[in-house]
């Protein structure tokens, strides 16, 4: 896959949609949670970096493992500081607070 493949906008849109669900919602440990059953219709009560980048996929009709949901995820991970390996392990690090989080994004935003 090259960079090519992918509009930008698209990337900065999926992540900044992703983004305002972290600022609002943010979760260590689950991808998502939700307050009813019906996962399809309900907007997560609470999500993790790639929680919140997977559901704003699925409710555009995209397959989070997708090319789209592949360079959302390859933007993060650019900017993941040093001893990170993946934005679900930075996420979840027990020091990791919601701004670093929000800054992670912040930062693969500003590279788009």
């Amino acid at each position: 896959m090259s960079d090519d493949d992918v509009p930008k906008d698209a990337i900065k849109d999926v992540l900044v949609r992703a983004r305002s669900l972290v600022r609002d919602k943010w979760i260590k440990n689950f991808y998502f949670t939700y307050p009813g059953d019906d996962i399809e219709r309900d907007e997560p009560q609470g999500c993790c970096a790639m929680g919140a980048v997977a559901w704003v996929l699925t409710q555009d009709g995209e397959d989070e493992a997708g090319d789209l949901g592949k360079e959302a995820e390859y933007c993060l991970m650019a900017e993941l500081p040093s001893g990170f390996r993946s934005v679900e392990s930075y996420n979840d690090a027990p020091s990791t607070t919601r701004e670093e989080v929000l800054a992670l994004f912040d930062r693969a935003i500003g590279r788009l």
